[in-house]
């Protein structure tokens, strides 16, 4: 069911509300009706094929002439957590990533620099592997060195989901 936004206009600034939640989004308010089901209407269809569920919907934004960010709540394994789906309009292509500032990489510096080389060794692991990563859910850390991932890989024509194992400080990766 798609969460209804009401806009408000608050001493000049839109204030979007679903639910209980409200947030200052002022850079919202330029996106059409229409545009807004279009979005949630796809990110609502991606979050499903990856077995998501959109539990809060915290604004919707217009990048670019037709690419639309819509920063959400998403469960997951019984799990919150903070996401930004991309929709662009003109290919109907939709992805999700991590929120700005939010999941166990919200930091700056070295975090952000292990959470990309977590990344980029799981993706050579699978290719390694003749798989292909199709969708990722956050890292989380586990420890002092080791963190993991839920990842949706393409292999031999089928979908499987396995998790991601990165170790930072031997920069050991494993699929499983």
């Amino acid at each position: 069911m798609r969460a209804k936004i009401a806009l408000l206009w608050i001493a000049g600034t839109v204030v979007a509300g679903a639910g209980a939640g409200c947030a200052q989004l002022g850079q919202y308010a330029t996106v059409t009706p229409q545009d807004r089901a279009a979005v949630q209407d796809a990110c609502e269809a991606k979050a499903r094929s990856d077995h998501m569920t959109i539990t809060n919907w915290h604004g919707i934004r217009q990048a670019s002439p037709d690419v639309f960010q819509a920063d959400v709540t998403v469960e997951y394994k019984n799990a919150p957590y903070e996401r930004t789906c991309t929709y662009k309009a003109r290919d109907r292509a939709v992805d999700f990533s991590d929120a700005p500032g939010q999941g166990p990489f919200s930091g700056v510096g070295n975090q952000l620099d292990v959470r990309q080389r977590a990344r980029d060794a799981c993706e050579a692991k699978a290719k390694d592997d003749n798989m292909q990563i199709v969708s990722w859910m956050p890292f989380q850390q586990l420890g002092d060195d080791r963190y993991e991932a839920n990842v949706r890989v393409q292999w031999k024509g089928q979908t499987y989901d396995r998790t991601c194992v990165y170790k930072d400080k031997s920069q050991n990766v494993e699929i499983k």
